[in-house]
């Protein structure tokens, strides 16, 4: 059940095969040393966010990191007017005046009175 390297239990293999009460007893009977460094290494996979604690599914969008979501849907259509397609606009209006005239007839005022 248990890959060793070095006489060290692979911790993936561990993870992957179910971790039980059973497992542990078995690591516990070999030594103190391979207890402390199970326990070192699972310590460190729970603080990576990736590895075991993946985004929850009831988290607000909001407070997952964008490069942690998934991709927007394409669209199937085509940006932009369509062929054929008369559109609508307002219609012109009969005096525009812009903001520039607008603030010279201001200034005019104010610094003429």
């Amino acid at each position: 059940m248990l890959t060793t390297s070095r006489d060290f239990p692979d911790i993936s293999s561990l993870l992957e095969g179910g971790f039980t009460e059973e497992t542990a007893r078995l690591l516990y009977a070999q030594g103190e040393e391979i207890a402390i460094f199970v326990m070192m290494q699972l310590a460190a996979l729970a603080m990576k966010p990736d590895a075991v604690n993946d985004v929850h599914p009831s988290e607000p969008s909001g407070s997952v990191a964008p490069y942690l979501k998934e991709p927007p849907k394409k669209r199937c259509k085509k940006p932009g007017a369509k062929p054929g397609h008369k559109g609508s606009r307002r219609p012109p209006g009969e005096l525009r005046i812009t903001n520039y005239e607008l603030w010279c007839h201001n200034n005019f005022i104010i610094h003429n009175s």
